[in-house]
Formats: C-alpha cells, sequence, structure tokens
C-alpha cells in the first residue's frame, strides 16, 4: 500500500481558491475534507535546504513558489510528487532539474495503479 503525504501548504493553496467559490454556509464541509486529509495522510515538513531549493527554482523562472517548494520537497524527502502541471515539468526538464521523481496522473494509470 502506497503512502500519500501532503505539505500544510498545500492546504493553504487550495483554502486561497475554495473561500472564493464555497459559500459561507457550506465551508463545514471543507473542514471535514481537511480533517480527512490530516487523518488519513502523512505530513510532509519541507526542511531549510527544500525552501532554499525552492527559491533557486523561482528566480530560474517558476513562479508558482509553493509548486517549487513541493518538488523540493519531494526531493529531498526521496518521494514521488504527483502533478498534472506540464508546464512546470517542462521548466524543469528546460532548466536541466532531474524529474524521475515526478509522476502524472497519466503514468500510473498507464502504471495499473489506478
Amino acid at each position: 500500500m502506497a503512502e500519500i503525504y501532503y505539505l500544510e501548504v498545500s492546504i493553504l493553496e487550495a483554502m486561497w481558491k475554495i473561500i472564493k467559490v464555497v459559500p459561507a454556509d457550506k465551508i463545514d464541509r471543507v473542514r471535514e475534507g481537511i480533517e480527512a486529509i490530516m487523518e488519513t495522510y502523512k505530513q510532509a515538513n519541507p526542511n531549510p535546504q527544500a525552501y532554499m531549493d525552492a527559491c533557486k527554482l523561482y528566480r530560474e523562472g517558476h513562479g508558482d513558489y509553493i509548486d517549487n517548494l513541493l518538488y523540493a520537497t519531494s526531493r529531498k524527502l526521496h518521494l514521488l510528487l504527483l502533478t498534472a502541471d506540464r508546464e512546470f515539468i517542462d521548466f524543469l526538464k528546460e532548466k536541466g532539474h532531474p524529474i524521475h521523481n515526478i509522476a502524472t496522473p497519466d503514468k500510473i494509470k498507464q502504471a495499473g495503479s489506478i
């Protein structure tokens, strides 16, 4: 069985979007979802070098710092990063960063994991 990890900052990023579209009377459902994530998955914590590596990616031209931090943390903790963001993957390739730690939904589906 696979272990799934999340970063606290991912919940924060989701909340920025959720508060724009979820009506106030439905926000309790969001809490339930957050609780489910926290109870079901493991929290990964970026180390200081992951923060610095994310800054480097930002300075190289990828403006989404949270994506950068997710990638850098996955590299430092030797975790697989699941993303559908092809532009980010192309950016990493173009800049010469390894992508062997990245999986896309298509790749997982082809491998029979879904």
